[in-house]
């Protein structure tokens, strides 16, 4: 049985107890907006410093980076998830948690100024997620949960599909753990260096 991102058991379980504990402070989202805007200057600062770089270090590793992120969002859009999400964030029913931002370090959000993201430095809507704007979410490379979760409704509607899915993704998901794990080596070395 497939954990839900409620479950206090999930992987993200200690992000849901984050998220009760924040609301139960009066915080109208899991982080106060302020706590994730201060990851994304810092983000932007090391993108001012050593974006340039950083992108001709990896150039070959960001090219096939944005690529699987297109092969995935491309497979979404030919199965009619995006559709099926859309309807679902209508209703309320979103699983884009306020909590999950509180995942975004600085270096996930640095990846994704590489790959020409223009981050966002205040919300769009409320109750979700702070990168959730009003078409989707405003980053290209998310965080595990936002990539490989499916409630049962966009279970059913994969169907077998699903395998092929996780195969895509899975790659994503590989080169983003792997890029960002060797940016903040040579960030490391860099800030060393000055």
């Amino acid at each position: 049985m497939r954990k839900t991102p409620d479950s206090p058991d999930s992987p993200s379980g200690k992000s849901v107890n984050r998220e009760r504990n924040s609301k139960e402070k009066g915080w109208k989202n899991a982080t106060k907006d302020e706590e994730v805007v201060e990851r994304i200057k810092k983000a932007k600062e090391l993108y001012e410093l050593y974006g340039k770089q950083l992108k001709q270090e990896f150039v070959e590793e960001l090219g096939r980076l944005d690529r699987a992120i297109e092969r995935t969002q491309r497979f979404m859009r030919v199965t009619g998830l995006p559709e099926l999400c859309k309807e679902c964030a209508e209703k309320g029913k979103c699983c884009c948690r306020p909590w999950v931002a509180d995942l975004f370090d600085e270096y996930d959000l640095l990846l994704n100024c590489l790959l020409g993201v223009e981050l966002p430095e205040e919300r769009e809507v409320e109750g979700l997620c702070f990168f959730v704007g009003k078409k989707g979410c405003r980053l290209k490379v998310r965080q595990v949960i936002c990539v490989d979760f499916l409630c049962p409704e966009a279970e059913r509607l994969l169907g077998e599909k699903e395998i092929e899915l996780r195969e895509i993704e899975g790659e994503e998901l590989e080169l983003a753990f792997i890029l960002k794990e060797k940016v903040k080596k040579k960030l490391e070395e860099l800030t060393e260096a000055r």
